[in-house]
This record gives C-alpha cells, structure tokens and sequence, in this order.
C-alpha cells in the first residue's frame, strides 16, 4: 500500500493529498513530505481516508520502504505535480 494517494476526508485536513507511508492496525501512516515528513508521519484512521483506484507510485514506493534520503522532497514533487495535473482538466 505503500507509495498510493490518499485523500483526507475528516478532520481539520479534510481535502488534503498525501502518500501513505505506512500501516499499523487500521491506521495509516500518510506523509505530505512538508508539515508531515517521513520521519514524523500523519496518523490517520483508515475510515477517513479515500484511496483513489490506482497504480502506486513503484519508484516512490522503494523510496518509503528504503527511508532513503531525499524521500520527502520526492514526496512533495509528487503531490505537486498531481495537484498540477487535476487542475489543468478541470
């Protein structure tokens, strides 16, 4: 699951975009790679969350799995760019 979007539905951040870092019990770990590093993940019951069907990101996914340096700016290019995107055809 690593490495896939999720998009906030409740709380303070309800609409935000971020990738899922991580899993334990029926939380995820989800990371922004600004406010939300990598090293400090949101923690986010499963039910607020909406995982959009898609491919995950492989080459973000090993990034995540490796905690390689660099992730978190990777992170933040990746959001920006799908951001970007959703806007352009809107």
């Amino acid at each position: 699951m690593n490495g896939k979007y999720a998009i906030s539905t409740a709380g303070r951040d309800a609409g935000k975009l971020y990738i899922i870092v991580g899993k334990e019990k029926g939380i995820l770990l989800l990371a922004d790679g600004k406010e939300r590093t990598l090293a400090a993940p949101k923690k986010k019951n499963a039910k607020h969350v909406e995982i959009p069907l898609q491919e995950k990101n492989k080459e973000l996914a090993g990034m995540i799995e490796a905690r390689a340096l660099g992730c978190d700016e990777k992170i933040r290019q990746t959001l920006h760019h799908l951001w970007k995107d959703n806007l352009k055809y809107k």
